[in-house]
């Protein structure tokens, strides 16, 4: 999914493989769509996303999608982290997300009429929709409403990078903490300023994917494909009073609880070799974490280890996953 569109296209193979696994998800789903209560599924976080009151089934294609972007600024708050037993969700996160997959398949599968449509009074391809209106739909000469492809490929986008994150957050493994992690001699760490200097940009950018909404980065990069090259456009386009994260000294960067973001560009500068992943450059794709023994995977303000058949992994200190990567790290440097 996150592969380019090609300059002719809207869509790449991802996102029409994506329609056809929302069709089937429908078919597959559609009794329990018709039940489905999306507000009690929800819980606590129903206020925040449920901005309409219309079931999920009944709902039309802007409801879908409103619902889909309040999903994703919430997203991450559903998730806790705890470092013994590592990340559970407060809601029933795959079957929200695959009610939401069913829902979007119901609308590639069909096309319907405005309940005003007139075709002796109605100009040909116009509408009196409001979703029309908005350019979420498109209608043909005969009053048929259909989603248009760049509003489908915008919710697949964030539908894609939720159940990513789902999946390497709550199959992450725990690992029993390294003993060979430096904590009492301060010299033996492998941490030092000049991989703090080196590593601010990776800093700089880092931060702000972190504090993008999931899938957030995706759509941009699909909906503006020529001019997207950084970053610093998502962040600032969703936040334009946006005020970057500043780095740790490094005395805080040496702890075992420094947070995730702020540790890894400088475990980066240690480890050249074992890329970091996010939703935009291939994080959750078998083939490109296939490419590499381990490589890192940023999933909101966590860093997690993944291994090249895809398992994932965590600790509450970072330098216990690189030394599970290369355990004779310390004798490298």
């Amino acid at each position: 999914m996150a592969a380019p569109v090609d300059k002719d296209s809207v869509m790449n193979n991802g996102h029409v493989y994506g329609q056809a696994l929302t069709v089937y998800a429908y078919q597959n789903f559609q009794a329990g769509l018709e039940t489905f209560s999306l507000h009690s599924t929800l819980d606590s976080f129903s206020a925040s996303v449920c901005i309409h009151d219309t079931p999920l089934s009944k709902m039309t294609w802007r409801e879908t999608q409103d619902v889909i972007m309040c999903l994703q600024i919430e997203f991450m708050k559903m998730f806790e982290f705890d470092k013994d037993e590592g990340f559970g969700c407060y809601v029933d996160i795959y079957t929200i997300l695959s009610m939401m997959m069913a829902q979007i398949g119901f609308f590639e599968s069909h096309k319907w009429r405005a309940a005003s449509w007139d075709s002796s009074n109605v100009p040909r391809n116009m509408s009196d929709s409001i979703e029309v209106v908005h350019g979420v739909v498109d209608v043909d000469e005969q009053g048929w409403e259909h989603v248009r492809e760049e509003s489908m490929v915008f919710v697949l986008d964030a539908l894609h990078a939720m159940i990513n994150a789902t999946n390497l957050l709550l199959s992450a493994q725990n690992l029993p903490v390294n003993d060979k992690v430096p904590k009492a001699d301060p010299g033996a760490n492998f941490l030092f300023n000049h991989h703090l200097e080196a590593s601010l940009d990776d800093f700089y950018d880092l931060s702000m994917i972190s504090d993008c909404p999931v899938g957030s980065i995706l759509q941009y990069k699909h909906k503006f494909r020529y001019l997207f090259h950084s970053v610093s456009q998502v962040i600032f386009f969703h936040y334009p009073s946006y005020e970057r994260q500043k780095q740790m000294p490094l005395c805080k960067l040496q702890s075992d609880h420094a947070p995730h973001i702020n540790v890894l560009p400088l475990l980066a500068q240690v480890k050249t070799d074992i890329p970091i992943l996010t939703e935009h450059t291939g994080m959750g794709n078998r083939l490109k974490h296939a490419e590499t023994d381990w490589s890192w995977a940023i999933v909101g303000t966590f860093a997690l280890l993944v291994n090249r058949n895809l398992e994932s992994f965590y600790a509450l200190n970072l330098k216990s996953l690189l030394l599970h990567a290369d355990p004779d790290i310390l004798n490298h440097l």
